[in-house]
C-alpha cells in the first residue's frame, strides 16, 4: 500500500504570508481590513490640506470680488474661474495621498495578492482581478481609475472596467451622502453610519452589474485567465510613492483641470445668461410669504408675553388673589391673508 503524500507546508515567511493573503477566507478579511485602513487614512490625511484649499480659493473669490467692479468679467472671475479652479484643485490631496498608498502596497508585494484575491469575486460578474486597482482608484476620482484601466491587458476587460469605474464613489459625493443622511436620520447617527456605507456599496454593486450587463451585451465573449507573477515581499520606497502621487496630481491637473474649469464656465454662463427678471407671479408670492412669516413672528411674540402673564396669574392665584381676565387680543390677520391667496 502506497504511503499517503504529506502536503507541503509552507517553510518561509513570504509562504506563510501568502498562504494567509491568498486564502478564500483570510485573504478576503485582510483585504477588508487593509481597504478599510487605507480609506480612514485618506480621507483622515486629506482632510487638513482640503480645508486650506478651500479657504485659500475662498479667499481669493473675496479678494477680487472686492478690488473689480461689479460686472460681466467679476462674475466670470469670480464665479467662474476662481470657483472652477477651486472644484478642480480641492480633489487634489485625496488622489495624491491614495496614489501615494497605492504605491506602497504594490512595493511591498501585497497588491498584487489583493488583485489574486479580488478575481475570484469579479469573474461573475464578467471582469478580471486586473480591474481591481482601477476600481480602487476610482474612489477617489474616475478620471485616475479610467486612466489606470490601461493596464488591464483584455480589450473587453478594459472597455467594461472603463464604463463601470463612474459608478464607484468617489470623493466629490460624500458631501451630498453627508447631507441625505442627515437630512433622513436626524439625532440617529447608527442609522447615519448605516446609511453612508450603503451608499458606498450601492455604488460598488451598480458598478459590478453596469459591467455584467456590458459584458453579456455590447462587450461578448469571455474573460482571458489571470496570469499574475506574485512578487516577493519588500520594504516600500517613500521616494518611489512620493514621484507616483506627485505624477498622479499633475496629470490629474492637466488632464481633468482643463476640462473641468471649462465645464464651469459653461455652466456659470448657461446660469447667468440671459439676464431676464422674475415673473411677477414669483416676486407677489415672495411678497406673501414674507408678509405671513412677519406676522407668525408677531404672534409668536404675543404668545410668549401671554405666557408671562398668565404664570404672573397663577402665582397670584397661589396667595389668594381674584386673576384678572386678559384683554381681548386683536384677531391675526393671518388667515384672511391665506384666504386672499
Amino acid at each position: 500500500m502506497a504511503a499517503g503524500v504529506e502536503p507541503i507546508k509552507p517553510d518561509t515567511l513570504t509562504d506563510r504570508l501568502d498562504h494567509a493573503f491568498t486564502h478564500p477566507v483570510l485573504g478576503l478579511v485582510a483585504f477588508v481590513g487593509v481597504m478599510t485602513g487605507l480609506f480612514w487614512v485618506i480621507f483622515k490625511l486629506a482632510a487638513y490640506p482640503m480645508d486650506w484649499i478651500d479657504r485659500i480659493f475662498g479667499l481669493l473669490g473675496s479678494l477680487l470680488g472686492a478690488v473689480l467692479p461689479a460686472g460681466p468679467v467679476h462674475d466670470l472671475l469670480v464665479e467662474g474661474v476662481v470657483a472652477g479652479v477651486g472644484s478642480t484643485v480641492i480633489f487634489l490631496p485625496q488622489i495624491c495621498v491614495l496614489f501615494f498608498l497605492i504605491s506602497i502596497l504594490e512595493d511591498t508585494g501585497y497588491l498584487a495578492r489583493a488583485a489574486f484575491v479580488m478575481d475570484k469575486l469579479l469573474r461573475p460578474f464578467g471582469l478580471t482581478g486586473h480591474s481591481f486597482v482601477p476600481f480602487l482608484s476610482s474612489h477617489a476620482c474616475a478620471l485616475p481609475g479610467i486612466i489606470s484601466a490601461r493596464a488591464v491587458p483584455d480589450r473587453r476587460d478594459r472597455l467594461a472596467t472603463i464604463l463601470s469605474a463612474p459608478f464607484m464613489s468617489c470623493t466629490a459625493r460624500i458631501p451630498v451622502y453627508v447631507l441625505l443622511t442627515v437630512l433622513l436620520f436626524p439625532g440617529r447617527p447608527a442609522m447615519q453610519a448605516v446609511a453612508f456605507t450603503g451608499c458606498y456599496v450601492l455604488g460598488v454593486v451598480a458598478g459590478l452589474i453596469s459591467a455584467m450587463v456590458a459584458r453579456r451585451t455590447i462587450l461578448p465573449g469571455k474573460s482571458r485567465p489571470m496570469v499574475l507573477e506574485l512578487p516577493a515581499y519588500r520594504m516600500p520606497s517613500v521616494v518611489n510613492a512620493a514621484m507616483t502621487a506627485w505624477d498622479r496630481g499633475v496629470m490629474f491637473l492637466k488632464k481633468a483641470g482643463t476640462a473641468i474649469l471649462a465645464i464651469c464656465i459653461v455652466l456659470w454662463w448657461l446660469s447667468a445668461y440671459p439676464h431676464s427678471p422674475p415673473p411677477q407671479e414669483a416676486v407677489d408670492m415672495r411678497a406673501q410669504a414674507a408678509a405671513i412669516a412677519q406676522m407668525d413672528v408677531a404672534a409668536a411674540r404675543r404668545g410668549r408675553t401671554r405666557g408671562r402673564g398668565g404664570g404672573a396669574v397663577r402665582r397670584c392665584r397661589g396667595r389668594g388673589d381674584a386673576p384678572r381676565p386678559a384683554a381681548q387680543l386683536p384677531r391675526s390677520p393671518r388667515l384672511d391673508t391665506r384666504a386672499g391667496l
